[in-house]
């Protein structure tokens, strides 16, 4: 099963590099927040991430869970950023809670620009509601996006 799921991320990030996404258009590294930044600015640096098909970034602002399905955005992503941002809320009910002691949810507007809408599962392009699941297991650990789409 590892080497199967291995073989589909590494399958994915050739894709990706095949379009385009990791190539000098994307612009400079993102640069990561400190370790104890707040979960708005851990989603903040995570759409940038995603908007520049930053693979490092991304790879440091996901948990191992959720990483694959970030870097799925990129093959039909041109272009993301976040219209607007609503202040971040505890949530015991989601499903990162039975994996991780604390959990917040950071709820956006975004502004999306799709290769092909249908293809993501959004009915167009431009702003959409959306959130970020952001977890960590300490009070001293960095928050990472564990899920999204809330």
């Amino acid at each position: 099963m590892r080497l199967v799921r291995g073989a589909a991320l590494a399958a994915v990030i050739a894709l990706v590099a095949a379009l385009g996404g990791c190539g000098e258009d994307a612009g400079p590294p993102v640069a990561l927040p400190p370790a104890d930044a707040p979960p708005a600015a851990v989603a903040r640096a995570y759409v940038e991430a995603l908007d520049r098909s930053d693979l490092a970034a991304l790879r440091e602002l996901t948990t191992r869970n959720h990483f694959e399905s970030a870097i799925h955005w990129l093959s039909n992503l041109r272009h993301i950023r976040i219209a607007e941002m609503r202040p971040a809320h505890r949530d015991d009910a989601v499903g990162s809670a039975v994996r991780h002691p604390d959990v917040v949810i950071v709820p956006v507007e975004l502004d999306l620009d799709l290769g092909d809408p249908g293809l993501s599962g959004f009915s167009t392009d431009g702003r959409t509601t959306w959130g970020y699941v952001l977890v960590r297991d300490a009070p001293t650990d960095r928050w990472r996006v564990d899920d999204e789409g809330t």
